[in-house]
């Protein structure tokens, strides 16, 4: 279990250190990363403070899949089972844009999406559960 903790805090921490590179300025696969909505257009903006919040929620996350996977630092436990139900939620989607059950799209973030994004938010979504049980 330790191990999976020290891959799933690895995971958030790249994901964390991609939107730092956002925030700073950073273009590269930016634009694949954003939804795009039938016209073509995006579906947001995101502004420097937004991308560097969510890098913050991906380093939290970090720490607690480390606290609850390494240090078993059980009261934090619940915490891990509501991560986990979030990021299920992503996975599935919105039945629009994002998620498994997004319309068709040949948007590079719908082949991303497809491909990477929610695969990945489902194998961390059953890591995390996995860990906080």
């Amino acid at each position: 279990m330790i191990y999976l903790a020290l891959l799933l805090t690895t995971i958030f921490l790249i994901l964390s250190a991609i939107h730092i590179y956002w925030a700073l300025g950073g273009e590269a696969g930016k634009a694949a990363a954003i939804p795009v909505k039938d016209d073509g257009q995006r579906s947001f903006s995101p502004s420097k403070t937004g991308t560097l919040a969510v890098a913050i929620a991906l380093f939290c996350f970090a720490v607690l899949v480390l606290c609850i996977g390494v240090q078993s630092v059980t009261v934090l436990r619940p915490l891990g089972w509501l991560l986990a139900l979030v990021l299920f939620l992503r996975a599935i989607g919105d039945f629009k844009l994002v998620g498994f059950f997004k319309r068709p799209s040949a948007s590079a973030f719908a082949k991303n999406d497809n491909r990477f994004y929610s695969p990945l938010c489902l194998f961390l979504s059953a890591g995390v559960l996995y860990i906080s049980l």
